[in-house]
């Protein structure tokens, strides 16, 4: 079967997506450019269609590139999610490429290439976390300290216990639950003199204050 040089200007959405379903098994650089176009589609049947064509047909260097610039169209939010769960998707297969493309002006796409990474929980990724802590962009710090948590390294302790004793609330309550769930003792602290203030108060009670008791009754 042939494959389409374009995708149809087409008002029915059965029309497109089958337009797309037909380069499935074709396998070539054309083909991967009208899929990453497809992901745009304002049906998520059609962008459900390419994501499995991509997945299924071609390795993730063939198309890598091209999922990462969909993240950067802020008036397509389809294509963006569409992209972000297909990153998702492909896992720890991702990872280097990803941290590649942090280096970027653009404070969204730094943003949701944090929180794609921080689903991976993948070690590597640990330097780019810690790197975004001290990113110009509230989102993106708080972002990369939520996922510290997750990550669970205790290497990241010192990082996260600074930014809680910072008074930074934006990114004082993500720490503090980080801190809670990775549970190191050496925390305890920072995290009772952060319970003394009003700050403090609020931040604690709201995120790590359970984590908190449960730390203070472990024996050494």
């Amino acid at each position: 079967m042939q494959e389409p040089e374009n995708l149809p200007d087409s008002e029915d959405v059965e029309a497109r997506r089958e337009a797309v379903e037909r380069l499935r098994g074709a396998a070539s650089d054309a083909s991967i450019g009208l899929l990453l176009k497809a992901m745009k589609d304002v049906s998520w049947r059609v962008r459900k269609t390419a994501v499995d064509i991509l997945l299924n047909d071609y390795p993730v260097e063939a198309y890598i590139n091209g999922l990462i610039a969909l993240l950067y169209i802020d008036d397509n939010a389809g294509a963006r999610n569409s992209a972000i769960e297909t990153l998702i998707k492909l896992d720890k297969k991702t990872t280097i490429f990803l941290i590649e493309a942090f280096n970027t002006q653009n404070r969204d796409v730094r943003k949701f290439i944090i929180d794609v990474l921080g689903e991976f929980r993948d070690k590597r990724s640990l330097p780019l976390m810690l790197e975004a802590l001290k990113d110009e962009d509230d989102n993106v710090r708080a972002s990369a300290v939520e996922h510290l948590g997750k990550i669970g390294e205790l290497v990241v302790v010192n990082a996260l216990i600074e930014i809680l004793e910072s008074g930074d609330l934006w990114t004082s309550y993500p720490a503090a639950d980080a801190l809670g769930r990775i549970g190191d003792r050496k925390a305890i602290p920072s995290l009772v003199k952060a319970l003394s203030t009003n700050r403090g108060l609020y931040v604690m009670w709201q995120a790590s204050l359970p984590h908190l008791f449960f730390m203070m009754c472990l024996k050494d």
